[in-house]
């Protein structure tokens, strides 16, 4: 039902004082959520009427989770997106930094687009890699992506970091910035293959306030996402309400943390999946740690698309989207509230190769504060 269906309803006498409250849906950013602490079954209605899809500023529908493929490992990432497709799963992350996009075309969209489905039930997003920021290697790189994932134009396109490095020169250890271009020149390229009809939608990833302001200025098609790192422990309140306010939907990597990545083991906190009040209101709702980190993430407007490449894993994640089960309000607020457990917002890809010397991480990254409401 649309805002003018929801007043129609409450004119009509279809809705009591209190439905009408659940009714009260605001579209901000194209993303449905209530204006008020529902009950669960106020919130299960709502969740229910918004659907399985979030609404891009474009009119474009984008599914409410999504399949990540970063880090997937060669030789098991193509089995796994056949996999997340068999489940359900209609929103395929990729990118050329994976390394692996050759492999899902050949392992999945090549062969199963030509027999068990279409091309048009997918939403498939892929990005613009640093190293190919300067313009005549933007539309390069599109035409490499769309030959491996074998494809002929992607739904979303974005520009995976605002960052410009060297061709050849873009590992963290041998990092060389390319100062010959700048972002507004890179985004009026990837604008080109947009009027080709070669992406449908045009997005960012990692931008922050400052970032996206500065597009603004230049920009003839705003992006319709800014895909982030965004997790209880790293809620982002401020730069998503920002997003918001501009009609920018905001994808989630990284949201249930990232489990097993000893690099980012320490004692004073601890994995998300494996905190007390995460696993407490995993057992209330009988629910997966999971489960529920992506829930909280979805109730709270914000598209995830957690990454895996066992299938056992990839059935627990599909599953958040599609149980009956939803937090309650309190529920909600419990999750969000281990981010005061820890001593700061903790960042998984902290990536401090891509900061040029003098560049402090507040400046690249901007404020990474605020409660996520």
């Amino acid at each position: 039902m649309d805002k003018k269906g929801a007043r129609r309803a409450k004119g009509s006498g279809m809705a009591t004082t209190q439905q009408a409250a659940v009714l009260a849906i605001l579209l901000v950013g194209g993303y449905w959520f209530l204006a008020s602490n529902p009950t669960v079954e106020e919130h299960a209605d709502a969740m229910k009427q918004a659907g399985v899809h979030v609404t891009l500023s474009n009119g474009m529908k984008m599914p409410r989770m999504g399949f990540g493929t970063w880090k997937s490992q060669p030789g098991k990432v193509g089995m796994a997106v056949k996999h997340a497709m068999a489940q359900g799963y209609r929103l395929i992350d990729m990118a050329p930094r994976y390394m692996n996009e050759k492999e899902i075309g050949d392992g999945a969209y090549g062969p199963l687009f030509q027999t068990e489905y279409k091309r048009s039930d997918f939403f498939l997003a892929s990005k613009l890699w640093n190293s190919d920021h300067l313009v005549e290697h933007v539309s390069p790189a599109l035409t490499t992506t769309l030959e491996d994932l074998k494809i002929e134009y992607l739904d979303l396109w974005y520009m995976h970091w605002p960052v410009a490095l060297k061709k050849g020169h873009d590992n963290p250890d041998a990092i060389q910035f390319e100062d010959g271009v700048s972002i507004a020149e890179t985004w009026a390229a990837m604008e080109e293959e947009f009027y080709k009809g070669r992406v449908k939608a045009l997005g960012v990833s990692n931008f922050n306030v400052n970032q996206l302001e500065e597009l603004f200025k230049t920009a003839r098609i705003r992006p319709v996402v800014n895909q982030i790192e965004l997790h209880p422990y790293l809620p982002q309140g401020n730069l998503v309400r920002f997003c918001r306010s501009h009609n920018i939907a905001v994808v989630a990597y990284c949201p249930i943390g990232s489990p097993g990545n000893a690099a980012h083991n320490r004692e004073d906190v601890p994995p998300l999946i494996e905190h007390e009040t995460v696993k407490s209101v995993a057992s209330e709702v009988g629910l997966t740690p999971a489960q529920v980190l992506l829930k909280w993430s979805m109730q709270k407007g914000i598209v995830p698309i957690p990454k895996s490449v066992t299938p056992s894993r990839i059935e627990e994640n599909w599953h958040s989207a599609t149980a009956s089960a939803v937090l309650s309000a309190a529920q909600l607020n419990r999750v969000s509230s281990v981010r005061s457990t820890v001593p700061e917002p903790v960042r998984y890809c902290a990536s401090p190769h891509f900061m040029k010397p003098g560049v402090t991480p507040i400046e690249f990254w901007g404020d990474d504060g605020g409660e996520l409401l």
